[in-house]
């Protein structure tokens, strides 16, 4: 559904944003994820005259709230002054946030980056990008393997050792393995984890 012409991205003043409601952009990656997972507003949040909530929007909406996020305005995207908010499909339609600094279309895997360590396009059961050594990577979800396959953050074959990863827990399975095995030529097996967003032999 296309939206609207009028509901292009907005930047809402920044003396209308409640400055306790804007998230600290230093805030680790996964933190965020855990943050987003937990908070809920007490309340409605008020709207803008553009549609944009007054203040940061929360990913949890109560129910018979209007948020300013639904199906007519799917992609809509405000800006605060730390955040960008883009109103997705998730279970129903809700904000998800990202750091400012990221690109407003999207990071592109390989391109270089200059934000350090931020997650940036986080969708809803989708981790997004991290910026690593200068160069956007793409970021799965550790999630419980199917027994009938590797885990499905794993590499269809065996990683390069030291290339570059970048796998984040799933918040719907804590203590996913991360681990990813690989049968080698002699018939043995060699496992391997993301450690430090580098591919890394797991010694037995």
């Amino acid at each position: 559904m296309t939206t609207d012409a009028t509901l292009d991205s907005r930047t809402i003043d920044s003396g209308m944003i409640d400055s306790g409601a804007e998230s600290d952009v230093s805030t680790p990656p996964d933190a965020a994820l855990e943050r987003d997972a937990q908070e809920a507003d007490a309340a409605c949040a008020p709207l803008a005259p553009n549609g944009c909530p007054l203040q940061r929007p929360s990913p949890i909406q109560m129910l018979g709230c209007d948020d300013g996020c639904n199906a007519a305005r799917a992609e809509f995207t405000c800006e605060y002054p730390r955040e960008r908010c883009r109103c997705l499909l998730g279970a129903g339609y809700r904000w998800q946030c990202e750091p400012i600094e990221c690109p407003a279309a999207g990071p592109v895997v390989g391109a270089a980056c200059t934000t350090g360590d931020v997650m940036c396009a986080m969708r809803f059961e989708d981790p997004g990008y991290r910026c690593i050594d200068g160069a956007w990577a793409r970021c799965s979800f550790a999630r419980r393997p199917d027994p009938n396959r590797p885990g499905l953050h794993c590499p269809p074959e065996a990683p390069i050792a030291n290339s570059v990863c970048c796998v984040v827990n799933f918040g719907g399975a804590p203590g996913a393995p991360r681990e990813c095995q690989y049968r080698g030529s002699d018939g043995g097996v060699q496992a391997w984890d993301c450690v430090n967003f580098r591919w890394t032999p797991i010694s037995r």
